[in-house]
């Protein structure tokens, strides 16, 4: 496990280099009363951009790696709970909530480059990511439209050499009313990478709130999407920024 997350890191920090981009510095908050990371059981570092493409291509690369093995897990709960069980995650700090299936393991340290991660318990393949970058944007629209966004992504997984091929399936803006009926855009898509060793399913959403932009990504092999596809549709779609 230790040799793929060592791998893992490496092989991002070539991807930033590559890119001309500055790897983020990581961010160490632990679960602690004021850390403003707050977990509630229901039923269910970064960076600073003059550019807006500047900004596009570090939130591109940052969904890029937003695939990763994780370490010292917390938060454990029964796997054999119903997947209609969700717990919920609020990072006031970020301003920003998410659910997840209350059997999915979370990490007390996220990855390099994530805020928040958690997975499938005993499957790391099959996870949820959360990345946050501070942006003097606007707008999503200062990225560019969706399908800009999207084929911006589409080209980082199809540069020579990767052996890996992305095909958008969904590229759509949606607006969303917050906790506060204030109505916030979303870029959502839905794409598949194939590489010649595994294919996998992408669910992303994208955000611009607070001087931030904020996305959560849902991975999950290609075989067993169709029997999670409920849930994790759902995940993604409970995901939400608020104005702090």
């Amino acid at each position: 496990m230790f040799v793929l997350f060592s791998a893992f890191v490496s092989r991002s920090e070539d991807l930033f280099s590559f890119y001309g981009l500055r790897a983020p510095r990581i961010r160490r908050i632990s679960p602690r009363t004021g850390s403003g990371k707050h977990f509630h059981c229901v039923s269910a570092t970064s960076f600073q951009s003059e550019n807006p493409k500047n900004v596009s291509r570090r939130l591109l690369g940052r969904l890029l790696f937003a695939s990763v093995p994780m370490l010292t897990l917390v938060n454990h709960v029964n796997a054999e709970e119903a997947l209609t069980q969700f717990r919920e995650y609020e990072d006031t700090k970020d301003f920003y909530r998410l659910k997840f299936p209350a059997g999915w393991d979370c990490a007390t340290r996220p990855p390099q480059g994530l805020d928040f991660a958690c997975h499938a318990p005993g499957f790391f393949d099959e996870n949820l990511t959360t990345t946050v970058q501070t942006t003097k944007i606007d707008t999503l629209n200062d990225l560019g439209t969706v399908d800009d966004v999207a084929q911006r992504l589409v080209s980082l997984y199809d540069r020579p050499g990767t052996n890996r091929k992305a095909t958008i399936l969904v590229a759509t803006r949606v607006v969303e009313g917050d906790a506060d009926g204030e109505p916030q855009e979303y870029y959502q898509l839905e794409y598949v990478v194939e590489s010649s060793d595994w294919i996998r399913r992408y669910l992303s959403k994208i955000a611009v709130c607070n001087g931030r932009v904020v996305s959560a990504t849902i991975q999950c092999p290609e075989e067993q999407f169709e029997a999670d596809e409920d849930v994790l549709r759902r995940v993604i779609d409970m995901f939400e920024v608020y104005v702090s």
